[in-house]
C-alpha cells in the first residue's frame, strides 16, 4: 500500500480517536470524520498509479477502520450512507465487504 494511503488512514484514525475523547460528539463532526473515509475509498478506486491488490488493501483497511469506529445506531446509519454510495451508486465495494464490515464491527453483536 502507497505510503500517502498509510499516512491518511493514520490521520483518519486520529480524528476518529479525538472525535470519542471529546465532549462533543455531534452528528456533524461524527458524519465528516467518516465521509473522509469514504473519500479515501474513493481516490484509491480511482488511482491509475496504484495496482489493483493496492486498492483492494486501502479499501479493506478504510472499512476496517469504520467497523472498528461503529458502534452505536447514528454510527450504523452514517456506515449505511457511506455504503450506499460506495456499494449501490458507485460499485466499488461488494457485499462481501459489507458482510466483512459487519463482522467486523462492534455492533456484530446485535445482529
Amino acid at each position: 500500500m502507497s505510503r500517502q494511503y498509510m499516512v491518511e488512514l493514520e490521520t483518519i484514525k486520529q480524528l476518529l480517536d479525538e472525535y470519542y475523547k471529546s465532549n462533543s460528539l455531534d452528528k456533524q463532526t461524527n458524519e465528516t470524520v467518516k465521509n473522509k473515509i469514504k473519500k479515501l475509498i474513493i481516490v484509491a478506486h480511482e488511482d491509475t498509479a496504484l495496482q489493483e491488490t493496492d486498492k483492494q488493501t486501502v479499501i479493506s483497511t478504510a472499512l476496517t477502520l469504520l467497523a472498528e469506529n461503529t458502534g452505536c445506531v447514528e454510527d450504523c446509519e452514517i456506515a449505511e450512507t457511506i455504503f450506499r454510495d460506495l456499494f449501490n451508486e458507485r460499485k466499488i465495494i461488494s457485499q462481501k465487504e459489507i458482510n466483512n464490515f459487519y463482522e467486523n464491527s462492534p455492533v456484530n453483536r446485535w445482529l
